[in-house]
């Protein structure tokens, strides 16, 4: 049986050199994100079969996903693991693959179901400064609508900040319904396809 175990700073070295070699790009896979939103996700971490494994809550929810596993284990031992972890919760194997995961797992016996929703958008940064062209253009409308809407100013974020900014959130949270911020819904899920057997 796999053990996995909470999420620690002493994994953070782990976790990111592991995500960097796998060449993954999603926001899900950022070691910040993974650390702070581990109370709400119920995220675990485990050593499988020469790879590390990112398990967690649905939205929070009872249902069980792991994320791709990072690095160099033999995937036809480690799923057998994972299934069976699963099978302990109750719940089918929820895989969240790449596209390079799919194509290591593609086999017969799996269904795959892609959800574009959840996908990452990764823009150059040089872009997201100029906004050029027509692709751009709506973004350029809600930039514009800001700026002759609202007197702001950048301010570097810093400990003074905190206050305030936990005040925005609680209207934030308030005006749409909700006090507790574990019910808050993250707008997409790890990586770019889900494959369950």
């Amino acid at each position: 049986m796999t053990e996995f175990e909470q999420i620690e700073l002493r994994h953070r070295a782990q976790i990111e050199s592991a995500v960097l070699r796998a060449g993954l790009r999603s926001c899900d896979l950022a070691f910040a994100n993974i650390f702070g939103w581990q109370h709400v996700y119920a995220s675990r971490v485990a050593q499988c079969q020469g790879a590390i494994v990112l398990k967690y809550r649905i939205d929070g929810t009872p249902r069980v996903a792991y994320m791709e596993p990072l690095g160099d284990g033999d995937w036809q031992c480690l799923v057998p693991q994972l299934l069976a972890d699963a099978a302990c919760e109750g719940q089918p194997l929820r895989l969240l693959l790449s596209e390079q995961g799919v194509e290591l797992l593609a086999t017969e016996e799996w269904a795959v179901d892609c959800n574009r929703d959840a996908w990452d958008y990764i823009y150059r940064r040089e872009d997201l400064a100029q906004l050029p062209g027509g692709d751009f253009k709506s973004k350029r409308n809600h930039f514009a609508r800001f700026v002759n809407r609202y007197n702001y100013r950048f301010e570097p974020l810093s400990a003074v900040h905190i206050e305030e900014c936990l005040r925005v959130d609680a209207e934030w949270r308030e005006r749409r319904g909700t006090n507790d911020v574990g019910t808050l819904r993250r707008v997409g899920l790890v990586g770019r396809c889900a494959a369950r057997r």
